[in-house]
């Protein structure tokens, strides 16, 4: 809370004056609030065009050999670390309709995702050998690479788009598992 609205502000918009001003935050920031990671050990993966892990640190830090660093966090007595492994629902959208060829469904934005679960749930852990490796646009946190690009490995005349939508779901989330 910044402070009380200024009361010709409060007349012209027509609310109270009395009406508490707070500052906003981006997504990250926000997914870290809303999941209640804020303890020592506590993190959010959040999962938006990009896949970023959250969690708030009791100092700075910069390592930029690894892309993660610290921000000052709406908690006064800590920081917010930021690592971001790069794309995540972008990945997700983009493998599905290119690289496998599903129509996407019309609807809700996390529709996506659940047709996403609904075809890597015929295959099994492991999407028959198949591999997916996310770095489409290079590897960010933990060890940047602007050399590595993603691609699908294992791939046999038996694989299926299951296994391909498994592979791809697996690879981020082993990115994900990586980063924290």
């Amino acid at each position: 809370v910044l402070s009380t609205i200024r009361a010709d502000i409060a007349d012209d918009l027509g609310v109270r004056r009395d009406v508490e001003v707070v500052t906003g935050s981006n997504d990250s920031i926000a997914a870290a609030f809303g999941s209640g990671a804020l303890g020592p050990g506590q993190a959010t993966v959040m999962m938006g065009t990009t896949g970023v892990l959250t969690v708030h640190h009791l100092v700075r830090h910069v390592d930029s050999a690894k892309f993660i660093v610290t921000m000052p966090s709406s908690l006064e007595d800590r920081y917010y670390v930021v690592a971001e492994a790069g794309l995540g629902g972008k990945l997700v959208e983009a493998a599905l309709s290119e690289a496998i060829g599903c129509e996407l469904a019309d609807g809700p934005p996390d529709a996506i995702f659940e047709q996403a679960l609904q075809l890597a749930s015929k295959s099994p852990p492991g999407s028959n050998g198949v591999v997916f490796l996310p770095w489409v646009f290079g590897a960010m946190a933990p060890a940047p690479d602007p050399r590595h690009r993603g691609a699908f490995l294992g791939i046999s005349l038996n694989t299926s788009r299951a296994d391909l939508a498994r592979a791809m779901l697996e690879g981020i989330s082993m990115q994900m598992r990586w980063l924290a």
